[in-house]
């Protein structure tokens, strides 16, 4: 039977080792994820304070 490959990159060996190492696919994944998450964090600025050094919460 002829399986299907993954093609998440744009190099071939990658693919084929995401494709034939489930572990190499999971820590992947995991180390892609925090990667976004760490992009998704806005950063503390002065204007998120109430002047008292307090989150300021409307």
């Amino acid at each position: 039977m002829f399986g299907v490959g993954l093609h998440l990159s744009q190099i071939d060996e990658a693919d084929e080792l995401l494709t034939n190492d489930p572990l190499a696919l999971l820590i992947g994944m995991v180390l892609d994820q925090r990667g976004s998450e760490r992009t998704n964090m806005a950063p503390t600025t002065s204007a998120d304070y109430d002047g008292h050094g307090s989150p300021a919460f409307s």
